[in-house]
């Protein structure tokens, strides 16, 4: 039986924190690609050094004079926290290269208004570790005025209140089509974008799309119309992208059914909100307010609205995510040991002293290594899972083994390391570790029709049965992440625009519009459960939930005598945030079966039907 695997908490810790996995900052809604675009200007302060990436170690490709002008087209920040400027970079596009902020003198050119698509955090810089400001309402405007991107290549906007600059994640924003007055000189390149924009429509009629004559616009193959029009905008951005649609064969609702009803599956760190969480029997106390812990005391399952939301394909067709959707397998021609070194370089000494075993791997088992090194830094963070057994000290990259356990799943992962001799067993060293992992990951997900990272988690592709089972890790979110890294090493290699195939799911009967994002209020749950409910008639009081212990049932019958003509229905909220009670009250009743329903509604929305029966005698 193939198990999940998992991590230690400490590993997990880190690696939420590298990621940016921080609250419920993960929402719904992609990048939208709009008709203008901000851009920036700035001018050298002293005679500066033009780079191939934004590192004062990458190769130079140009020194420009003191006094010399461009235009600034994004904004990259290389620290997790630090807003100084040495650790910001511009890249110029009309160079490809990069210039450290602290040597630039800037100023805003061509501004973009936006609104907020959902409740969003501001914050100082570009990332989820810096601090936050402010909290921006869904609907609120903003002035974009240059696009950022954080560590791991996440995208943000650079937005301006007043006189200070703030940063807001991408995927909270739409930009409108129109932009604020630019210089001659900015519309000159605004008209040089366009003619691109033509000639990308052009060869958008390549691999799975093909332009309509009569409107221009591109359909895509096997793909339902809600996932079109976020295709056609990657197809206009990236005319080299090809897109797959591959049919699970099944339905919607029965795929997520059965998902969430594996609670142990489908984890979330607590520092998600509470909309993020399960309240389900065994997942939550509805009257203590605690939540189980699934994997160690810092991972809980995760609500049916957020597997709903990270299980929708549409909802990460942008040009990060779309890469949980990328093939695996091994593509020789650019997935080389420098993007391995690239990706690992200050972030994990461990994987980046191996290196040369993640190709090594990726040659012998036909698996990529950018993704085998994304998947490494997702399980270990900045450390390495490591232990002796049998006197032995081995090592286990990938977690493999690390199944549920309410202690933490590494010690198991460990244990597996050392026993047996499949897969290259015991891993005694971390070049063991990694190529043993990846002939296990090659052997029993790439050769079980879960080939991406979405698919390594959403094993749909192998009949309703196989639906939740077969998980390689049980972090909801784990795709996303894995697709941040990739895509981050993709963009520093200049290999993002090169042909990539994405094979990405579709459904049967799926909803209109892509699944909405839980709340990410704190003062917002899912708690929707009566703590108290009581029918009082004839006299008699009849408690049918009692807040003295938890009931689960939701249908109650009560028989009165035939001359009690009415009843009141009382009950409680057992939510310690502003859930609603509705349908108590008095009551008339009629002889026989009388039937009510009694709603409770959690502060997130999420609503439990109670079923109250009274039976007059006739």
């Amino acid at each position: 039986m193939i198990i999940s695997v998992k991590k230690n908490n400490r590993v997990r810790m880190i690696s939420v924190t590298l990621f940016g996995i921080i609250l419920a900052m993960m929402m719904c809604g992609t990048d939208v690609f709009a008709a203008s675009k901000p851009v920036a200007s700035g001018t050298t302060k002293t005679s500066s050094v033009i780079r191939a990436s934004a590192s004062v170690s990458s190769a130079q490709v140009k020194t420009l004079s003191k006094g010399k002008k461009f235009s600034i087209k994004a904004e990259y920040f290389t620290a997790k926290k630090s807003t100084k400027a040495k650790y910001k970079w511009y890249y110029i596009s009309s160079y490809k290269g990069y210039i450290r902020s602290d040597l630039v003198k800037y100023a805003d050119s061509v501004t973009v208004s936006g609104k907020t698509t959902a409740a969003v955090n501001i914050r100082t810089g570009a990332g989820w570790s810096y601090a936050k400001k402010a909290v921006y309402k869904k609907g609120k405007s903003v002035k974009v005025v240059l696009t950022a991107y954080d560590r791991n290549g996440e995208k943000w906007y650079k937005i301006k209140v007043g006189s200070k600059y703030y940063y807001v994640i991408a995927r909270y924003v739409k930009l409108s089509s129109t932009s604020s007055k630019a210089s001659s000189s900015t519309k000159k390149s605004s008209s040089s974008t366009n003619k691109s924009s033509s000639s990308s429509s052009k060869n958008s009629s390549s691999g799975n799309s093909s332009d309509s004559s009569s409107s221009g616009s591109a359909t895509f193959k096997g793909f339902p119309s809600s996932y079109t029009k976020k295709l056609a905008a990657l197809k206009k951005e990236h005319p080299k992208w090809e897109f797959v649609a591959v049919n699970t064969g099944l339905d919607w609702s029965d795929a997520v059914s059965r998902m969430t009803d594996r609670t142990g599956t489908n984890l979330v760190y607590t520092t998600f909100p509470y909309s993020y969480r399960s309240v389900e029997k065994g997942c939550y106390n509805y009257l203590t307010n605690r939540y189980t812990p699934k994997d160690g005391a810092k991972f809980i399952a995760a609500s049916e609205g957020c597997v709903k939301f990270y299980m929708d394909p549409r909802n990460w067709l942008d040009d990060t995510h779309v890469f949980m959707f990328e093939d695996n397998r091994y593509h020789s021609s650019y997935q080389t040991r420098s993007m391995v070194e690239t990706m690992t370089k200050g972030r994990n000494s461990y994987l980046y002293k191996n290196s040369g075993s993640f190709v090594t791997a990726a040659k012998n088992y036909n698996i990529s290594p950018v993704y085998l090194a994304a998947k490494a830094l997702e399980e270990q963070g900045t450390g390495i899972n490591s232990g002796t057994v049998s006197g032995r000290k081995v090592y286990n990259v990938f977690n493999i083994g690390a199944y549920d356990s309410a202690s933490g799943g590494a010690s198991n992962g460990i244990r597996y390391a050392g026993s047996g001799s499949s897969y290259l067993r015991p891993w005694t060293s971390i070049d063991k570790a990694i190529r043993g992992g990846a002939k296990y990951i090659a052997s029993n997900f790439i050769a079980n029709n879960q080939s991406c990272a979405y698919l390594e988690h959403f094993n749909v592709m192998n009949g309703l049965g196989k639906v939740g089972t077969h998980v390689y890790m049980t972090a909801v979110y784990a795709p996303r992440n894995t697709s941040v890294s990739t895509a981050s090493s993709y963009k520093k290699y200049k290999i993002y625009d090169k042909k990539i195939v994405f094979y990405i799911p579709v459904y049967k009967n799926m909803p209109s519009s892509a699944c909405k994002v839980p709340s990410s209020s704190w003062k917002k749950d899912n708690n929707y459960y009566l703590k108290t409910l009581k029918i009082t008639a004839g006299g008699r009081t009849y408690t049918k939930i009692s807040s003295s212990s938890q009931s689960y049932t939701k249908s109650f019958t009560v028989y009165v005598d035939r001359n009690v003509s009415s009843a009141t229905i009382s009950a409680g909220a057992a939510s310690r945030t502003s859930a609603k009670v509705s349908g108590t009250g008095k009551k008339s009743l009629s002889s026989g079966t009388n039937t009510f329903k009694v709603v409770c509604t959690a502060s997130s929305g999420l609503k439990r039907t109670y079923t109250v029966k009274i039976v007059r005698g006739s």
